[in-house]
């Protein structure tokens, strides 16, 4: 048989004080209250055991000190550092994270919302699956607060990187190094930073005289055919250079370059994207885009938290910019 759960009326009965009295005392509001009451009610809490109802504190509250972080890919090897950083920050505030993955998915990702409404989080950090449709995002902006990552949306506060310049500047960089057949590998167009992504490379492209709409191929946001469709360019379309809109993806193109016995950079030059350790350790090193994931993770907690504790502020769009780390793999030296 279940034992029966200690209530604050039980405290309140073995110390011999009222419940309000035990009340205040547990939720450390207890200024007022005599010493020697105090330590009665703190005496039977531990000889109790008692442990507060953190549901039924919640509703009487409205509030659970938790939040929500919703990511779209688990896999990537930047997302822990956006994770551990989310959860240190709400550890710090007093609040745990409830995290959740869409993995690029609308639908899931609108159940996700719905779940964490459900469960009464107090604020939400997310990177939307697809900008352009985001009714429950504002639905849920208008009961909680709620920080868009990676991906803004209007109307929202929104903390991002610069995309498209960045795609553009590495774009650029590669006609400069004297490539003009570049393919592209990105991933599902649904996500607003892949297609910012796309436009920074098509327009140092077509500014180049360089710009080959064949030569843009898709994969999935895991880049589960980047390989295949690296060794395509290579072999049937003859690329010199092929730009990648992952990390995932870049390691693909790699992996097929050297299957191929195409030597990198001088028969094919390869531009990622995230810098994550093994593009410093494969031969050679691996040029790419280094995001400001860090910073823009710990922004949206400012943002959050800022709202959680005061006014929330006007809805605004945060960039921090990324830069460009060169090393071998686009022909520098």
């Amino acid at each position: 048989m279940s034992q029966k759960r200690v209530t604050i009326t039980d405290v309140a009965r073995i110390a011999g004080v009222s419940v309000s009295t035990a009340s205040v005392v547990i939720n450390n509001k207890d200024k007022y209250v005599a010493p020697r009451l105090r330590q009665k009610v703190l005496d039977a809490v531990q000889e109790l055991n008692y442990q507060p109802n953190l549901v039924a504190r919640s509703l009487k509250v409205k509030e659970t000190r938790t939040i929500g972080l919703i990511l779209t890919n688990i896999t990537s090897p930047v997302t822990p550092a956006s994770v551990r950083l989310v959860q240190r920050f709400a550890r710090e505030q007093g609040f745990d994270t409830l995290l959740a993955v869409s993995e690029e998915d609308l639908n899931l990702e609108i159940n996700i919302v719905e779940n964490m409404l459900s469960k009464r989080v107090d604020g939400l950090i997310l990177c939307p699956a697809d900008s352009r449709s985001v009714e429950h995002l504002r639905y849920a902006a208008s009961l909680i607060p709620v920080v868009a990552i990676e991906r803004p949306v209007a109307g929202m506060c929104s903390v991002v990187t610069d995309n498209t310049a960045i795609s553009y500047q590495a774009a650029a960089h590669l006609v400069a190094h004297g490539r003009r057949r570049i393919g592209v590998i990105h991933m599902p167009l649904q996500g607003s930073n892949t297609r910012q992504r796309i436009e920074g490379y098509r327009r140092a492209l077509m500014e180049g005289n360089c710009l080959e709409p064949g030569l843009f191929f898709e994969t999935d946001y895991v880049g589960s055919s980047a390989f295949d469709l690296a060794c395509r360019l290579v072999q049937q379309h003859h690329v010199d250079a092929i730009l990648a809109t992952s990390q995932s993806i870049a390691m693909g193109a790699v992996k097929a370059c050297k299957q191929l016995g195409a030597n990198i950079p001088h028969q094919v030059a390869i531009f990622g994207y995230d810098d994550v350790p093994w593009m410093e350790l494969t031969t050679p090193t691996v040029s790419t885009t280094q995001q400001p994931i860090a910073r823009i993770a710990q922004r949206a907690c400012e943002i959050l938290f800022a709202a959680l504790s005061s006014a929330p502020p006007p809805p605004h769009m945060e960039v921090i910019p990324s830069h460009l780390v060169l090393r071998n793999s686009c022909g520098c030296p």
